[in-house]
């Protein structure tokens, strides 16, 4: 079950109550989370791209040392994760760049929330 959907059966059926506006503490715990979920979807992400850019390079190196009577369905699956690779290389940086954004907004929204917080009190 996603964090979200505890949240609700915590509120829902928990034993303490929902507090609908968090202290200071519960909003600065959150800023660090979302550093650490940062953190981790970079480091996650460069592996990935590191991976598939060993494996377009790989794969073209094999492919253009083959020997003149490879078969042709080797040379094919040489060109395929050549591809595949460089295409992962593309989409692994897309997706660091998309989450990369949202934590970001994610980490705005919460700190206006501790602004607010601390004006009130």
């Amino acid at each position: 079950m996603s964090e979200f959907g505890e949240m609700i059966k915590e509120a829902l059926l928990g034993e303490e109550s929902f507090d609908p506006s968090p202290g200071a503490e519960a909003v600065k715990a959150v800023l660090q989370k979302f550093d650490r979920r940062m953190w981790t979807v970079r480091v996650l992400s460069w592996f990935v791209v590191a991976f598939m850019f060993a494996l377009a390079i790989v794969m073209i190196v094999f492919l253009l040392q083959a020997p003149a009577d490879e078969s042709p369905g080797l040379l094919l699956l040489y060109a395929v994760l050549a591809v595949f690779g460089m295409t992962g290389v593309g989409m692994a940086k897309g997706y660091w760049f998309l989450m990369q954004n949202h934590f970001a907004l994610m980490k705005e929204v919460k700190r206006t929330q501790l602004l607010l917080i601390e004006k009130a009190e």
